[in-house]
């Protein structure tokens, strides 16, 4: 269970309705005192007001701590900005494109860092964003809007910038999708897709991960303590 980070978008009442989950119930307390998660990943069924989200949180924390030899949940979202934002309320940013046609970095460090603030007031730790793919085929129905630029090198360097400023507010960056959606022909979630594994975008990547003001994913979850390394 360690390996796994759960999602409970929706949960039953009493009559079977399927609703958002918004707050903890006693069946999901008692699922993450029971296993040892390494996190939860919070989507927009459970993030529609402040309040109610960092109660919710706070709650699902608070149900982990009763667990024997317990540390601290990585509680994540994908709060990339633009078409993907699961925050109901917040700052609102128009998405990657849109930094990467400014192309400013500092324009993109303050988004990021906005985002990181927020999240960390809510008391979630781990973003799954950047997303550094180049959107390179024009025939790919995931990336659009998501990706910074067809320019490998203006992704890596818009990307270098969103994940260390998010990073500066302790929240955990998360670099995507290597590989696995730049080059798809059809929506993944939804088909199998044909995928091109490597090409000649993947400097991006590498110049993003060997950033100097990018700590390692490792130094970053030491400092936060909420992993145990072996």
């Amino acid at each position: 269970s360690q390996m796994l980070m759960p999602a409970f978008r929706w949960w039953n009442d009493a009559e079977g309705n399927r609703q958002n989950l918004t707050e903890m119930n006693d069946d999901v307390a008692a699922i993450l005192e029971r296993h040892g998660f390494a996190g939860v990943v919070i989507f927009a069924q459970n993030a529609a007001e402040t309040e109610a989200t960092a109660r919710f949180l706070n709650d699902v924390q608070t149900a982990n701590a009763k667990g024997e030899n317990r540390t601290q949940l990585l509680t994540a979202i994908d709060q990339e900005g633009g078409s993907v934002t699961r925050l109901g309320q917040g700052t609102a940013f128009p998405g990657n494109m849109a930094l990467g046609a400014v192309n400013d970095l500092t324009a993109t460090a303050d988004a990021a860092r906005t985002i990181g603030a927020e999240l960390k007031a809510l008391g979630l730790n781990f973003d799954f964003a950047p997303v550094v793919d180049v959107n390179s085929n024009p025939a790919n129905p995931v990336i659009g809007t998501r990706s910074f630029s067809d320019d490998a090198q203006t992704v890596a360097k818009q990307g270098a910038a969103f994940m260390g400023a998010l990073m500066e507010n302790g929240t955990i960056s998360t670099l995507k999708h290597f590989f696995l959606k730049r080059k798809v022909f059809a929506d993944s979630l939804i088909h199998f897709s044909a995928v091109i594994f490597f090409d000649s975008s993947c400097p991006d990547f590498r110049r993003i991960v060997h950033a100097k003001h990018a700590p390692s994913l490792k130094d970053k979850m030491n400092r936060a303590n909420q992993i145990v390394w072996s």
